[in-house]
Parts: structure tokens; sequence; C-alpha cells
């Protein structure tokens, strides 16, 4: 899922489309990640409106509510993501634009 506002969304569609063909992730990042995933989900505990919406997510992501998020999370293994990534069929997606009522 992604979020994002531009006055030109085809454009960048096109050019996400382009980094994510050619985008080459290293262990490294995958680390990052899942360190600053694991901080917003420890984030999120101390927000009532964060804490709703994360269980609502999963439920609609894994049909269940994941009670050790954090320990999920930092399981995941690198070899096993780039096979996901590998699989990524980007002709697969949708693509929502909503525009503004003009003035």
């Amino acid at each position: 899922e992604l979020w994002a506002e531009t006055d030109k969304p085809n454009e960048l569609i096109e050019e996400l489309n382009k980094h994510f063909e050619t985008y080459e992730i290293t262990k490294k990042e995958v680390e990052r990640c899942k360190k600053v995933w694991i901080s917003s989900e420890v984030m999120a505990t101390d927000n009532v409106e964060a804490m709703v919406s994360s269980l609502i997510n999963d439920i609609i992501e894994y049909g269940e509510i994941k009670i050790n998020k954090s320990e999920y999370i930092r399981n995941m293994k690198y070899d096993k993501l780039l096979k996901i990534k590998d699989k990524l069929e980007l002709a697969n997606s949708a693509t929502l634009i909503i525009k503004g009522k003009e003035e």
C-alpha cells in the first residue's frame, strides 16, 4: 500500500513502477526497516487510535490479531523477502486517483 499526493499522478505511477522494477534491497536495509517497524509498533501502544487501527489491519491482512507482532517482524528472513519481491507482479495493481473539487 502506498499513498502519495501529486498534481501529476500518471507520471508518479510510471516513475514508481520503474523504481520498483529495478530496486535491489540490501540485507542491511531490511534489518533497518524491521527495527523501524518494531519501533512503530511499540509506539502505537501509547495511542488508542493507532492500536485500534493496528488491530483492524491485522484482521484484514492476516485474518487474526497478531499477539506478538514484534517477534513476527523480527523473525522475517531476508532470503524469503527477496523471493517474495521477485514474485511481485506490478501489473497486478490498483490505483485510486482522487481529485479535489475545483474552485
